[in-house]
């Protein structure tokens, strides 16, 4: 048997892209111990501490090793554990540690800008943003998608649509990334600004340059995601004491309920809970009290959905989802209703009642359906086998009609995932649109371009 060869800081990224995270932080522990001090073992570690949930482990040893580091290199680590522990307090004083060097103005200000959106301050973190790029002498695109989606977000479309059109115009034609980028942020806030039409006008210019001959790019560099499970136990810690204690009326449901049922824990990428709310109750009252906890805050969304409501979780800063369910029939329906008036989507699921049941693998007792099956049926299909090419949001089964909003979001999903090489999941989006009738001649002749090649 061949040796294994020695741990290094590429063995470390290689299992954090793979999504191996605590592998990852014990091959970045052993390579700092090889590492005679240097500066990117320490780095290593810090990436992986993170994805592993496992900061409080980390700190310490920052400030043992951390000496070869330059002051901005171990400000900006000490800032990401920080946060990542939920110390916003320590994660701001590494930024105003930083403050004398001005070199250091662009990592100071990142640090600044992710303790503001932490905390919901919106507007302090576009200032920032703002001052950033003004620091900058040559233009610094890579940052400007940052703002655009927060100032969508706060319903500023008209300003982003403006800026990324005067951009891409300005972008030299041998840049096909750089625009097709610009585009894709303007098609966004079109649909934040409920253009879809625009909006799927513009998806389709870049759908269009990939179906006609543009050079497909290759799948991309998998980069290293947030593991998030100890986090959502956190949260679920809280929805067992409100639910039990408190009587929230609320269930389990969507990808939580998908990930607890099926694995057995939760998704090892999902980046939110969702909660739905039980009739009579409204999401506005189940909101109102995770709030009034102290432990959540509401977050804007890009477009306003109405009676769905979207939360922050303050110490782990996940998103929490509360859906509201009105009774038709015997099925409880969602609507995402826009204050216009405009239905952008509605779904359904079958009528249940809330089963409080002991989850042996994250150890909590929690509100599930007592109908898990046809939940989750409604809501997936064959939600048994799972299929990672398959976007929840536009293609459930559960969903009553495709609206003008939802074909939007599936023309800016596929643009977007052949920008960033996804092809089998801008396979599932073509062949959905081309479904809906959305520009089917383009989605045939990208259909043809990217199937794989029959066995």
């Amino acid at each position: 048997m061949d040796p294994k060869p020695p741990p290094t800081v590429a063995s470390v990224n290689n299992l954090l892209s793979r999504g191996r995270h605590n592998e990852a932080f014990a091959e970045a522990l052993a390579v700092l111990a090889n590492s005679a001090g240097e500066p990117e073992a320490m780095i290593a570690l810090t990436n992986a501490a993170i994805c592993a949930e496992r900061a409080e482990e980390v700190t310490a040893l920052l400030d043992k090793h951390g000496s070869t580091l330059d002051a901005v290199s171990r400000g900006r680590m000490a800032a990401a554990l920080a946060l990542a522990r939920g110390d916003i307090m320590a994660a701001r004083a590494q930024a105003d540690a930083l403050a004398g060097t001005p070199a250091a103005t662009p990592d100071r200000l990142a640090i600044l800008i992710a303790v503001a959106e932490r905390v919901g301050n919106f507007d302090a973190a576009i200032g920032m943003m703002r001052e950033r790029e003004a620091a900058i002498a040559n233009f610094p695109f890579g940052w400007l998608p940052q703002r655009w989606k927060m100032q969508c977000r706060l319903g500023r479309c008209a300003a982003v649509i403006e800026e990324s059109k005067r951009l891409a115009a300005q972008i030299p034609p041998h840049f096909i990334t750089e625009r097709h980028t610009v585009v894709i942020h303007c098609a966004e806030a079109l649909l934040a600004a409920l253009r879809f039409e625009e909006a799927i006008a513009r998806s389709l210019t870049v759908v269009e340059d990939f179906a006609d001959g543009a050079i497909l790019p290759g799948a991309a560099a998998q980069v290293a995601q947030l593991a998030t499970r100890q986090r959502q136990r956190r949260i679920a810690a809280e929805i067992e004491r409100l639910v039990i204690l408190d009587r929230l009326p609320v269930a389990i449901v969507a990808g939580t309920l998908l990930g607890l049922v099926r694995d057995g824990d939760f998704h090892l990428h999902d980046q939110d809970f969702d909660l739905a709310v039980i009739p009579p109750a409204t999401s506005r009252e189940v909101a109102d009290r995770l709030v009034a906890t102290g432990r959540f805050r509401p977050d804007p969304r890009a477009v306003e959905c109405g009676t769905f409501r979207a939360l922050n979780h303050l110490p782990t800063g996940l998103a929490v989802d509360v859906i509201e369910y009105r009774l038709e029939g015997r099925q409880f329906v969602s609507t995402w209703q826009h204050a216009s008036g405009l239905i952008l989507r509605r779904s359904a699921v079958p009528q249940f009642s809330v089963e409080p049941v002991f989850h042996a693998g994250i150890q909590r007792r929690l509100p599930f359906p007592d109908q898990v099956d046809g939940v989750l049926s409604a809501t997936y299909g064959d939600w048994r086998t799972p299929e990672v090419h398959f976007d929840t949001l536009v293609c459930s089964p559960a969903i009553l009609e495709a609206t003008d909003y939802l074909r939007a979001v599936a023309a800016l999903r596929l643009a977007d995932t052949l920008l960033s090489g996804n092809r089998g999941m801008a396979l599932h989006l073509a062949r959905h649109l081309a479904a809906n009738g959305v520009a089917p001649a383009i989605m045939d002749r990208l259909i043809a371009r990217i199937s794989p090649p029959p066995p």
